[in-house]
């Protein structure tokens, strides 16, 4: 008799209700699940949705049983919007083969606000505007088909409806989904086939693995507990706890940006520690609270908080789930955690990928790729986190909208079964609003290599050979006959498996250049870069000589994360700084002519036309970030030019006062731009804990450089004896960046100092000229040193002979004149005085800047911990002294009151920023000028009045 499916109304809730008695109103609107479903395999019907619950899924509604055996019947159609689909989701080909092996499948359903209804792609935005100007046209209800509203929208109203309906879109549903094969002899395949999945908006969705896995052993041990109360006792256990903590801490970006740039494990361990105030400052709450809103128990317990199901009483499950805690992370890794090892898959995916991508020519047209992953050997767990861990690479799952270049869409589809194979390709037809997206698709079974129309490059996870579809003419040779789908369907997966024992002739890639690439060295004994997962494949063709194509600064850095073997959390760090990296090489480059990139772009798709290394992290290309690491380089180049200053043997008092001058006006912007606002100041921790060291890009052009024959050990200098190149070039180097001017003098004369002019006149002796030889300098590395920055011959002067977008070069002739301390020999004694301790209070103040930013960090619950950890000893000695003795106050709620006001007639424009990537250094540099012409205004009436 056929079993028919079910929809568990929300009506059946238990009688005993607990959740009832905890179930606000409020809580009933932040549900952490939405819906859960159940599968099984039935021997006549196939993959079978058997109950949802609380009701069914809006467009995912259950055929009646006739219609499932009827013609047209899901059975013999492949639409999408059918529950047969998601059965098929569920439960993944091959599973029957690894019994009491439970196995994981992620797929993901995209609310289509116009019709209500969710679908498995994402929705069209020209349907939603037809539909509501057509609505409009009529000025009648239209979409008989929707319960819930009818639209109707006069003619002036229809372009704010439709940004509305955009604007507004929910956010999609995640389903996590764990599928097992249980030996039954009664059963007519030998075995019963189930699955269980949940649906959430919680992109953290991995939280509810363990439990529904506990779910599914118990729904599938008897019979009698295959019930529908087995799925509602889940769902109301899994919304008896209340999830704000972490929610609120999740939805805080520029905190969980900070929190994945500590590399150091003590510094998270003190951050989130209970017993230390630190904690309370990050949650906002005066007691660590022990109980969530409904009275449920919370503990924390390092990076993790654990909630207890105290106030649930199951129905049928047993009593002792509800004393297995939820433990969910504080930190958010990735836009969607992972528990996949980078260095296992994505590196060597990568390592194939990139070359392919670097052989793109933009200048004939913007043709977005198409990449299948397939995996028969990896477990769909393994597989659909693979797919999810390319998305975070391209910051999928991060806005409103999955954007990647050119404001085109790119479509993550974690696991795909055969049967949604025809929606995809209506997804993609020409006449689709997304034919031209990029598309990121999973699946588990190689049928898809034959279906080249659907992909431009085709990965096999199992043989790490990566597919290229332009290159792809013998798949279809006489030595190998290509079967029709209907009869590959037919076909046992052993046949499937017969077919593909051969790889193709065809062009692969198993290992990039590898004899081309620089030795690496690890404790000076050479090894071997090519990655012991490629080794296996040496009989596939690779890229000739003559196919080379350049090998970028990221690229350059995978092998040494491969042979290194580190965690996810190190790998994400090198890929940010190399993306910083090239980030500030692309601003300082004044213009790409001979990459012919277009006018009119936003600077992140610049990048991605550029570099071409498919991985982008979309916080670095906000306005603010860019302001901030605009800043920095400032700094340190004049800080550089400060040094090599300081170390000439003759020396001018004007070069020296133009310089400091231009390093105080910086330190100046800069602490005006973190006292502004809390957000602003956590974005500067951000970047100061990813800026990486520039000796790269000071000596190369990352553009159009070909890192293949070059070695990075030469350029990226140890932190220690035992660090690795790529632990070295990690290294948080920010905050020395931003101390080293403190100790650029005697500390040792500083700590003997008590007044303020005495502390001058003994601070600055080493660097302000002496009066007795005026053209000595003592020599001071130690900028270089704290920095690692080594000046080769061939660039004796970074500053100048780099093109400088960044670097206000143009400043040094808009400060008063002041005479030369050499060949006037009219100078009176008097002036030379007042020269010198001009200079001397020029220091003080950039000093008494510095100081004030590094307090403002410290008052920060992280930045506290992070300066306790980053800044030396000595500097943090010079700091605390120095905090004490500048005679203005520092509170908790200072503002940046020393920031001067705008003088009468000076004219500011308002500040709206354009994407473009030439407007906006444009708008960047006007923002300079005026803050020049500020502060020159006010440099004329103050600056030689007092210190501060």
């Amino acid at each position: 008799m056929l079993q028919q499916a079910q929809t568990i109304k929300s009506t059946s809730f238990p009688p005993h209700s607990t959740l009832n008695n905890i179930n606000n109103d409020n809580t009933t609107l932040r549900k952490n699940i939405e819906f859960i479903l159940s599968a099984v395999f039935d021997n006549r019907l196939g993959p079978t949705i058997k109950y949802q619950y609380p009701k069914s899924i809006p467009g995912f509604k259950y055929p009646s049983s006739s219609s499932l055996l009827s013609p047209g019947s899901p059975n013999n159609s492949s639409n999408p919007d059918e529950p047969l689909n998601l059965a098929n989701l569920m439960l993944p080909n091959n599973v029957e083969k690894t019994p009491g092996k439970a196995d994981f499948t992620v797929f993901i359903l995209y609310h289509n606000k116009i019709t209500q209804t969710y679908q498995l792609f994402p929705p069209s935005s020209k349907k939603i505007k037809n539909a509501v100007v057509h609505s409009s046209a009529n000025n009648t209800p239209k979409y008989d088909k929707l319960k819930r509203y009818s639209i109707l929208v006069e003619d002036d109203e229809t372009a704010d409806k439709v940004d509305a309906l955009k604007t507004t879109a929910e956010a999609p549903l995640f389903f996590i989904n764990v599928v097992n094969t249980v030996l039954d002899e009664t059963n007519d395949r030998g075995a019963i086939i189930k699955s269980l999945a949940v649906g959430t908006t919680l992109k953290n969705f991995n939280i509810f693995k363990p439990l529904l896995l506990m779910t599914l052993h118990f729904y599938m041990l008897n019979p009698r507990y295959s019930t529908a109360q087995t799925l509602i006792d889940c769902f109301n256990m899994l919304n008896s706890l209340d999830l704000s903590i972490v929610q609120n801490l999740h939805s805080k970006d520029q905190l969980q940006y900070m929190f994945n740039s500590i590399m150091d494990q003590s510094v998270l361990q003190t951050l989130f520690d209970p017993n230390k105030g630190n904690f309370k400052k990050i949650l906002k709450c005066k007691i660590i609270p022990h109980s969530d809103e409904f009275g449920n128990k919370i503990l924390f317990h390092n990076e993790t908080i654990h909630y207890y199901f105290d106030l649930f009483k199951p129905t049928i499950l047993p009593k002792h789930f509800s004393k297995i805690p939820l433990q969910v992370s504080l930190i958010k890794s990735d836009p969607i955690n992972i528990s996949l090892n980078y260095s296992s898959y994505v590196l060597n995916f990568l390592n194939q990928f990139i070359p392919f991508l670097q052989k793109l020519d933009f200048s004939k047209g913007i043709k977005p790729w198409k990449l299948l992953v397939t995996s028969t050997n990896e477990t769909k767990s393994t597989l659909s986190d693979f797919i999810i861990a390319l998305s975070n690479l391209v910051s999928c799952f991060t806005g409103k909208q999955n954007n990647y270049f050119m404001n085109k869409h790119i479509l993550i589809f974690p696991y795909m079964d055969i049967s949604i194979i025809d929606a995809l390709r209506k997804f993609l037809e020409p006449t689709s609003e997304f034919h031209d997206s990029f598309t990121i698709v999973g699946t588990g079974n190689p049928i898809f290599q034959f279906q080249t129309d659907i992909w431009d490059y085709y990965y096999d996870m199992d043989s790490e050979i990566l597919y290229d579809a332009s290159n792809h003419s013998n798949i279809n040779s006489n030595s190998l006959e290509k079967l029709t789908l209907q009869q590959e369907l037919r076909n046992s997966s052993t046949s499937l498996k017969k077919l593909f024992a051969k790889p193709y002739t065809v062009t692969t890639i198993s290992s990039n250049n590898s004899s081309n690439h620089d030795n690496l060295t690890s404790s000076n004994n050479s090894i071997n870069i090519i990655n012991h997962g490629l080794q296996r494949n040496k009989s596939h063709s690779v890229l000739n000589p003559s196919s080379h194509s350049r090998i970028g600064l990221l690229q350059k850095f995978i092998p040494y994360l491969i042979q290194e073997q580190h965690d996810n959390q190190t790998v994400i760090a090198l890929f940010k700084r190399v993306n910083m990296l090239q980030l500030i090489f692309l601003l300082n480059s004044p213009t790409n002519k001979n990459i012919n990139v277009p006018n009119e772009m936003s600077l992140q798709d610049e990048y991605l036309w550029v570099y071409k290394d498919f991985i982008i992290f979309a916080e670095f290309f906000t306005y603010s970030e860019l302001h901030i690491i605009r800043i920095l380089i400032t700094f340190e180049n004049n800080l550089q030019l400060l040094v090599k200053t300081k170390a000439e043997k003759n020396i001018s008092n004007d070069k020296l006062y133009t310089q400091l001058t231009t390093l105080l006006e910086t330190t100046q912007e800069l602490l005006s731009f973190v006292t502004l606002n809390k957000s602003n100041l956590e974005r500067f921790i951000n970047v100061l804990q990813d800026y990486p060291t520039l000796r790269i890009c000071h000596e190369y052009d990352l553009i159009k450089h070909d890192f293949n024959n070059t070695s990075l050990s030469k350029l990226v200098r140890p932190a220690n004896k035992n660090a690795s190149l790529v632990e070295s070039f990690i290294e948080n180097l920010g905050f020395n960046l931003l101390t080293s001017f403190l100790i650029s003098f005697d500390t040792k004369e500083q700590s003997k100092t008590t007044t303020g002019l005495n502390r001058s006149q003994s601070l600055f002796k080493d660097f302000a000229p002496s009066r007795k030889n005026k053209n000595n300098l003592m020599r001071s590395s130690s900028v270089k040193r704290l920095l690692r920055i080594h000046n080769h011959s061939s660039s004796s002067d970074v500053a100048e002979n780099t093109p400088q977008v960044l670097i206000l070069r143009h400043k040094a002739d808009t400060f008063p004149s002041v005479s030369s301390s050499s060949g006037s020999s009219d100078r009176t004694d008097t002036k030379e005085i007042n020269l010198q301790s001009t200079i001397e209070k020029r220091i003080l103040s950039i000093k008494h800047n510095l100081v004030r930013i590094i307090y403002k960090i410290e008052r920060h619950p992280v930045g506290q911990v992070l300066v306790k950890r980053y800044i030396k000893d000595d500097i943090r000695e010079v700091y605390d002294f120095l905090k004490i003795e500048f005679s203005s106050p520092l509170s908790p709620t200072e503002t940046a009151a020393s920031i001067p006001t705008v003088p009468e007639g000076i004219p500011m424009s308002p500040q709206s920023f354009s994407s473009s990537r030439k407007d906006l250094v444009k708008e960047l540099n006007m923002i300079e000028e005026q803050q020049v012409q500020l502060k020159i205004a006010s440099a004329k009436t103050s600056q030689d009045n007092s210190v501060v």
